[in-house]
């Protein structure tokens, strides 16, 4: 699956022989490949540690495709995933956090400029960023921070212009490159297949680590993302199945679009191994954040360091009878892992208020001290919890949408219920979170104040939206889409 992911469905098939080697452990090492990625040719200018600064150093993880409860800290179950349960009991971990969008590109493209979908506009994976939607990023490097990023999704290369304001930004899938006397084999082939680099978890904290190695000294801010978890599930021997009928079942599941269309997972014992090969690579990106966090301790700056872990969406495992991610708005899919920890506090608390991950990039940049390019569009900090956990706090309602499969789908979650509109039948949904969090029952035509109250705030969240966008000058241009080979590429992947 290390290659697999991020290229085309041509790949697939010829997945077998390399995920069995890598399940054997055969691969060789991870490589140290050269860093792409310095604006200009040049090593970022060093920014030394400013006197004062409310935080030196800012890291943002986020995982792919992370269903919340399958964390232990989330789900009970304390060998899920120790080394992230580790992390939340020195943090702050929010229990209904929102994603904006149930697939990776306008979600994550909301965290980063902290703007809805509708307005940034990276909701039918044919965008590209546009140049006047402000950063969180650019607004911190304005500030004298050193940023990079290192990640792994086929979206978030540089072409899709999230990597404004980082000035290294190494990315996978990435382009071959010829290296010297370099050994035959597999990771010869895993390199070179299809001219492009792509990585996994491990390589990924080397890459983090030792930039954090090389950064002691300046203002920082760090991103890392994480793809493991998203399909095709193939972890690696030690986070294979424990049970021996599910081994015996296999050890990769990758066939997306039979899964999808219910040719395949047909049986209850099928999907229970299917989620199961799914918790055993959260499994292992457990294990690499929990190595960069043991990193930042040997260094000393985790302590003094802004932690954000979070992820883009979820995945359904036929919570709905439906799999993977896209299609719904339903809570396996749009709430999220969110734990933060500030800078020498150790808090150990557990917020339910109703938050979105749009808020991260107002909350980063107010505990920083660090005024945005432009606060147009953005929601208010979560700051206030973070600092003293309170049911008290006011909510803000929380729109999320932007699906891309099946029916255009736009949400509110509002006073701990939420309400869903289809946007080409007009099919409204209600569901009560505290009474039915698993969104069973759609109150719809029993509860008619709170759905009048839903369409009130969605079509007030729209206009909003809507002048926003007008005020920043973002439009759909074709000079801001991606070319006919990226779009094959993601056509191939399933996304269009």
């Amino acid at each position: 699956d290390v290659f697999a992911r991020g290229l085309g469905r041509s790949v697939y098939s010829n997945s077998r022989a390399v995920c069995a080697a890598r399940r054997r452990g055969t691969l060789a090492p991870p490589l140290r490949l050269p860093c792409p990625g310095h604006r200009h040719g040049q090593q970022p200018a060093a920014h030394p540690a400013q006197p004062g600064r409310p935080v030196k150093h800012i890291i943002l993880l986020t995982v792919d495709t992370l269903r919340q409860d399958a964390l232990g800290c989330y789900n009970g179950n304390p060998n899920s995933t120790p080394r992230l349960d580790q992390f939340a009991k020195d943090a702050v971990r929010f229990n209904n956090a929102f994603s904006p969008a149930p697939w990776t590109y306008p979600a994550l493209a909301s965290i980063l400029t902290g703007l809805s979908p509708r307005v940034h506009l990276l909701s039918d994976g044919l965008q590209t960023m546009s140049d006047n939607v402000p950063t969180m990023a650019e607004s911190l490097e304005k500030a004298g921070y050193r940023t990079a990023a290192f990640g792994f999704n086929h979206f978030l290369v540089p072409r899709s212009k999230l990597n404004r304001g980082f000035q290294q930004y190494v990315w996978f899938p990435s382009e071959s490159i010829p290296i010297k006397d370099f050994e035959i084999g597999i990771t010869h082939q895993l390199l070179s297949l299809g001219r492009t680099r792509i990585v996994n978890a491990a390589n990924l904290t080397d890459y983090a680590a030792q930039w954090c190695k090389e950064n002691t000294q300046n203002d920082t801010f760090l991103w890392v993302h994480y793809l493991d978890p998203h399909m095709p599930y193939a972890p690696f021997q030690d986070y294979l199945p424990t049970d021996p009928e599910q081994r015996a079942m296999g050890s990769f599941f990758w066939d997306v679009k039979s899964a999808r269309g219910g040719s395949v997972a047909r049986t209850a014992k099928e999907r229970a191994w299917a989620r199961s090969l799914y918790d055993g690579e959260v499994r292992y990106v457990d294990t690499q954040i929990g190595r960069l966090l043991d990193t930042l301790r040997q260094l000393g700056t985790y302590d003094d360091s802004l932690l954000i872990f979070t992820s883009d969406h979820g995945e359904e495992f036929w919570d709905h009878d439906q799999f993977e991610h896209g299609h719904t708005l339903f809570n396996e899919l749009i709430r999220v892992p969110l734990a933060v920890k500030l800078p020498g506090n150790h808090q150990n608390a557990a917020v339910d208020s109703y938050v979105s991950t749009r808020a991260l990039m107002p909350t980063i940049l107010d505990l920083c001290a660090v005024p945005p390019k432009s606060p147009q569009g953005l929601m208010a900090p979560i700051s206030p919890l973070l600092r003293v956990p309170s049911e008290n706090i006011q909510e803000q309602p929380t729109t999320t949408g932007s699906s891309i499969f099946g029916e255009p789908l736009e949400g509110i979650i509002f006073d701990h219920m939420k309400y869903v509109r289809g946007e080409l039948t007009g099919t409204e949904l209600l569901f009560n979170l505290d009474q039915d969090p698993r969104e069973n029952n759609s109150i719809a035509g029993q509860d008619q104040a709170n759905l009048t109250k839903g369409r009130q705030l969605l079509e007030a969240a729209t206009a909003a939206d809507t002048l926003v966008r007008e005020q920043l000058g973002i439009t759909k241009e074709a000079k801001d889409q991606l070319n006919d080979q990226d779009v094959q590429s993601l056509k191939a992947l399933g996304y269009l």
